[in-house]
């Protein structure tokens, strides 16, 4: 999943410091179907070469254009959704020891908790 996500973004070159609304609506379409399935918002920036910040207020504003049915976001995003309807039941798998080794604060443990009960952990 995460390679076909790679070479959507290069293909469209979505890393590209672009605000042209097509371009925006792409990337912060990719932002939330990316949180949704289970990356953080700093490895989300990582992957478009931006801020875990920008991913945050990416995420409200396809919440936002969605909640109101936006026709330009359905038309800009239509093609992904396709492309990406069969990796829609794949969640991104973490290593449960890996993370207990980096957890230093109690945020970090209900981080490792959500996770547990979420199945999102390999076998």
């Amino acid at each position: 999943m995460e390679d076909l996500i790679k070479d959507i973004i290069k293909k469209d070159e979505l890393t590209r410091k672009c605000r042209l609304p097509h371009m925006v609506n792409k990337r912060i379409f990719l932002f939330n179907f990316l949180r949704n399935k289970g990356y953080g918002f700093k490895e989300i920036g990582d992957l478009f070469n931006l801020g875990h910040a920008t991913v945050i207020h990416g995420i409200k504003r396809y919440n936002a254009l969605s909640e109101t049915n936006d026709a330009m976001l359905r038309v800009d995003t239509e093609r992904y959704a396709d492309l990406l309807k069969d990796v829609k039941s794949a969640v991104k798998k973490y290593n449960l020891k890996k993370d207990v080794r980096k957890a230093t604060t109690i945020y970090d443990l209900d981080i490792i908790k959500r996770r547990l009960e979420n199945n999102m952990y390999n076998d």
